[in-house]
C-alpha cells in the first residue's frame, strides 16, 4: 500500500466497508463506503440517484500528493445507502475491515478468546459467541457474501405462525356441521345484525339526535 493510501486506511479501518476498484488497467485503489454521518465533507459527496441516495467516496488529496490524483478516479465506486447502513457487525467486533488479511484475523480472534472465553476471569459467554460468529463470517468466503446479500450470516429467515384448533373442526365426520355453523354465522346472523343498526343508526344524527319528530293532526306546530 502507497503512502498516500494511508490516511483513508486509518481513518476508515474501524467504520468501513472497502471494497476494490480500478481507474485503468495499471491502478487498483481501495475505496471505502460507509455512513455519510461519519464521514467528513472533504472526503465524501452525496448525490441522488431516483429515490436512492448514493454515496461517492475519494480520498483525501493535499497539494504535495496532487500528482497522485490524476487519473485515480475517473471511475468512482457506486453503492446504494441502504446496502451500506451497517456494514458488518464482525468487522465492528474485530475492528478490522474486508480488506484485513486470514492471518490478521485469526490473530485478533485468538487474543479475544483469551480475554472473553467463558473458562477465563474475564469471561463472557454472550461476547464470546458473537465473535466467534464474526470469526467465522469473516473467514468464510460463502457466509461473507451471504451476509453482504441478505444482511445475515446464515441467509434471510423465515417466521412461520401456527394457531391451535380442535381436531374435531378438521374431521370430515363434522364437515357437513360446520359448514351449516358458517352458513348461518355469516348469511343470517352477520348480515341482520348488519341491517339492525345501520336501521337504528339512519334515525340519529351524528350527534345523537333523532332526526324527525312524529306529531299528531290534532297537535299545534
Amino acid at each position: 500500500m502507497s503512502k498516500h493510501q494511508e490516511p483513508i486506511h486509518s481513518f476508515f479501518s474501524k467504520r468501513a466497508r472497502v471494497v476494490t476498484g480500478s481507474s485503468d488497467a495499471n491502478n487498483d485503489v481501495q475505496v471505502a463506503i460507509v455512513d455519510p454521518k461519519s464521514v467528513p465533507n472533504d472526503i465524501s459527496k452525496t448525490v441522488r440517484e431516483g429515490p436512492t441516495q448514493v454515496k461517492l467516496l475519494k480520498y483525501p488529496v493535499d497539494s504535495n500528493e496532487r500528482r497522485f490524483r490524476k487519473g485515480w478516479f475517473k471511475d468512482l465506486v457506486w453503492l446504494e445507502y441502504s446496502q451500506t447502513r451497517d456494514f458488518c457487525y464482525a468487522c465492528r467486533h474485530f475492528g478490522m475491515g474486508q480488506y484485513s488479511s486470514s492471518y490478521d484475523i485469526k490473530k485478533k480472534y485468538h487474543e479475544m478468546s483469551l480475554i472473553y472465553h467463558p473458562d477465563m476471569k474475564t469471561g463472557d459467554s454472550e461476547k464470546f459467541m458473537t465473535i466467534s460468529k464474526a470469526y467465522k463470517t469473516l473467514t468464510n468466503p460463502e457466509m461473507l457474501k451471504t451476509f453482504y446479500e441478505t444482511g445475515d450470516p446464515n441467509g434471510k429467515k423465515s417466521i412461520d405462525f401456527s394457531i391451535a384448533l380442535p381436531t374435531w373442526l378438521s374431521d370430515e365426520k363434522y364437515s357437513t356441521v360446520i359448514l351449516l355453523i358458517y352458513g348461518i354465522c355469516f348469511l343470517v346472523l352477520l348480515p341482520t345484525v348488519v341491517g339492525i343498526w345501520w336501521h337504528r343508526s339512519m334515525k340519529y344524527t351524528n350527534t345523537k339526535v333523532i332526526f324527525f319528530i312524529m306529531l299528531c293532526s290534532n297537535q299545534a306546530i
